[in-house]
C-alpha cells in the first residue's frame, strides 16, 4: 500500500496560519495607536494648575519646588509667586502628581 501525499492538505493550514499572523500583526498596530493616540493626547492637552503652598518662605523654596516638578516632568512650565505662596504648573499631568512632587520635595500643599 503506497501512501500518496497531496498539496491541497497543506492549504487549509497555510490559510490559518496566514490569517494567524495577520490577526497578530493588527493586534500589535491597534496597541501602536493607542500608545500613540495617548502620548499625542498628553502633548496637546495641557492643564494648569494652581496650587497654595503655605511652606514657601523665600526664592530658594520656591527653586526647590521647581526643581522638583521639572525633575519629574520636564515639559511642565513651573512659575512661583513667593509672597501670594502660589505654585502655578503648566502640564498634562494631574494635581495629584504635583501634590505628590511638591510633598516629597519637603513642602505642604493645601487642599
Amino acid at each position: 500500500m503506497s501512501l500518496s501525499f497531496s498539496p491541497e492538505y497543506l492549504y487549509p493550514t497555510v490559510f490559518h496560519m496566514e490569517i494567524g499572523f495577520f490577526v497578530k500583526i493588527f493586534k500589535v498596530i491597534q496597541s501602536l495607536s493607542y500608545y500613540c493616540r495617548s502620548k499625542i493626547h498628553s502633548y496637546f492637552y495641557l492643564m494648569t494648575i494652581t496650587l497654595k503652598v503655605p511652606s514657601i518662605a523665600c526664592g530658594g523654596c520656591a527653586d526647590t519646588i521647581t526643581k522638583a516638578i521639572e525633575g519629574e516632568k520636564p515639559e511642565a512650565k513651573v512659575s512661583v509667586d513667593v509672597e501670594a505662596k502660589m505654585v502655578t504648573v503648566e502640564a498634562s499631568v494631574s494635581t495629584a502628581i504635583i501634590k505628590k512632587i511638591i510633598t516629597e520635595a519637603g513642602h505642604t500643599v493645601e487642599d
